[in-house]
């Protein structure tokens, strides 16, 4: 279970030639989740809008999220080289294990409001969450790419 699989899949493909088999992408479910509402969908929704929205992002778990992001955020100051430095500092270790701790809760959370329950098809999920694993892959694939914010899902 991914929040947002493409990156990492490019990143265990390109250094460790892993290829993710049988994701599940719960940011594809979040999209389900307001399609099943009859939500207008035209961008996906960052792990941090769906924590705050789902009621996850309690201010501590906010405050977390700001000093990881910007350890290694460079417009926010940071550098990405702060995940080779070893150890890892306490704050990026912390932001790191925070949203993996509450990403079951989070599909939880989820689940309970969908509306239409066709549209939160496991099925479809993991479909379009391989559709993601196969472009990060691709030679094309761009991790900064104008088009990742946007809700490309084929529903049936």
């Amino acid at each position: 279970m991914f929040w947002d699989v493409r990156n990492d899949s490019d990143a265990l493909y390109g250094h460790f030639n892993i290829s993710l088999k049988n994701t599940f992408d719960l940011q594809i479910l979040e999209l389900a989740v307001r399609k099943s509402k009859f939500q207008r969908i035209k961008f996906v929704c960052g792990l941090g809008k769906s924590m705050e929205t789902y009621g996850l992002a309690t201010p501590a778990w906010i405050r977390v999220k700001e000093r990881g992001v910007a350890l290694f955020a460079p417009e926010k100051g940071g550098s990405y080289e702060v995940f080779e430095t070893r150890p890892l500092s306490d704050a990026l270790k912390v932001y790191c294990a925070q949203d993996v701790s509450l990403i079951f809760q989070l599909g939880k959370r989820m689940r309970r409001q969908a509306g239409h329950a066709g549209l939160v098809n496991n099925a479809i999920i993991l479909r379009e969450s391989a559709k993601r694993v196969t472009l990060s892959q691709s030679l094309s694939y761009n991790s900064k790419g104008p088009n990742r914010a946007e809700a490309f899902v084929q529903w049936y």
